[in-house]
């Protein structure tokens, strides 16, 4: 098993816990399918490797009435 499949699953079990006795059993396997894009997604993201200097690409800046 893959580390994605692991913590998809890892992640269903928790939300199950949590959550099923409140779910009907094809909005279990609703939420099973969306842990699943879940990790797969976070998978994609560990996989970009950052520099020291890499940062946001939009700089916050708050509205300061008057300025």
């Amino acid at each position: 098993m893959s580390r994605e499949q692991d913590e998809a699953r890892l992640l269903f079990e928790l939300l199950k816990a949590r959550y099923g006795h409140l779910l009907k059993p094809d909005q279990l396997e609703e939420v099973r399918k969306g842990a699943e894009q879940v990790a797969a997604t976070s998978q994609e993201l560990r996989a970009v490797k950052l520099g020291e200097n890499d940062g946001p690409g939009i700089v916050f800046e708050p509205y300061r009435k008057g300025r």
